[in-house]
């Protein structure tokens, strides 16, 4: 009774060492792995995997979550297909490259079952562990990948990924069949892999920083030329303010004769044909400029200068009020500079398609 429980119990730390790797790197992708429905499903097949397979677990758990990714979670061919490789080659990869060294340096072979099970779990928990470092060194934007703008990237890297999850294949086929080949050359075969998996990362976070730092550069050239058109709006208002000021002394020079002689009729007219529309001017929403003054950081001050002049292209009446100031915010400027335009465009969407074309801000 005590060997079955102790076969059971071993049969499931096989499981697990060849399940835990690939659950642990598919939560990367996507949240939905983290329901337990898709545990579940990962656990079922990793039983009927472990009974008839006789070890290629690489294969079909590829097959596995490309069916995931394409019919469940419905995203592209490609993008599945990437995501599959990606998965199946980021265990693969590591598990082939620290077994060659193990079994080159230690004698590994001869383990009873209860060793070779450990030895397993802690290729494991090792395994995770390394992979982890990677999703924080080499930190990829998986839902940029999807875009049409990395429609070339992702083919590429499909193409590599695809080349080295065949030669992988094929050498655990030499393994299998104990080619003498496949021993001697294991280590170098393993090394060759994994620098082909690297690099092909490295090569699409390069693309990733390359498409940032563009869209930076053109987010910045728009914030140029909107930044000199609100200095050119600032301009025709202090225009407007320098003629109200020799406005004003008029007003003022009309109306002392009219007090010194106390003629009220005069003082009135004064007032209905100077002083109100004299007053009607100040109301302007042009002057909402002028509270931007209140905002110290300069990026959400920009940000809110190029929508103001965005809804006044548009024809959409936008109402700034900045009573307060609004101080540095403790935040990157990129990071700043992306939330304020998520916002305001989302705004401006919904004045679109509103019957009142109005926004008010705050």
């Amino acid at each position: 009774m005590l060997n079955h429980l102790l076969a059971l119990a071993m049969v499931l730390v096989g499981i697990v060492s060849n399940v835990l790797p690939y659950l642990f790197i598919s939560c990367q992708l996507d949240d939905e792995f983290q329901k337990k429905i898709y545990l579940f499903w990962s656990l079922v097949l990793a039983l009927i995997i472990g009974s008839i397979s006789n070890g290629f677990y690489s294969t079909i758990f590829s097959i596995f979550y490309f069916i995931v990714f394409y019919f469940i979670l419905k995203k592209k061919r490609a993008s599945s297909l990437f995501f599959a490789l990606y998965i199946s080659l980021t265990y693969e990869t590591f598990r082939y490259f620290l077994n060659s060294i193990t079994f080159r340096v230690f004698n590994v072979t001869d383990l009873n079952l209860f060793s070779a099970q450990i030895y397993f779990m802690t290729l494991c928990l090792l395994i995770i562990l390394l992979n982890n470092l990677m999703f924080r060194y080499i930190r990829l934007d998986f839902p940029l990948l999807e875009t049409d703008e990395f429609a070339k990237v992702l083919r590429n890297s499909n193409l590599v990924f695809g080349t080295l999850f065949l030669f992988k294949t094929i050498v655990s086929i030499l393994g299998f069949f104990k080619v003498s080949f496949e021993a001697q050359f294991d280590t170098t075969l393993s090394l060759l892999i994994l620098v082909g998996y690297v690099g092909t990362l490295l090569y699409i976070k390069s693309e990733q920083e390359r498409y940032f730092a563009r869209k930076d550069m053109e987010e910045k050239k728009s914030e140029i030329r909107n930044l000199n058109q609100y200095v050119d709006k600032l301009g025709h208002l202090y225009d407007e303010i320098r003629g109200f000021r020799h406005d004003f002394a008029g007003i003022v020079s009309s109306l002392g004769p009219a007090i010194q002689e106390r003629d009220l009729a005069g003082i009135e007219k004064i007032y209905d044909k100077a002083l109100v529309k004299t007053n009607l001017e100040l109301q302007k929403e042009d002057y909402r400029f002028f509270d931007l003054k209140n905002v110290e950081d300069l990026a959400v001050r920009g940000a809110l200068a190029n929508h103001i002049l965005k809804a006044e292209r548009e024809h959409i009446d936008l109402r700034l009020e900045i009573t307060n100031t609004i101080p540095t915010l403790e935040v990157s400027m990129l990071e700043v500079i992306r939330m304020t335009n998520i916002i305001l465009n989302n705004a401006l969407e919904a004045a679109r398609e509103t019957p009142i074309r109005w926004w008010m801000w705050p």
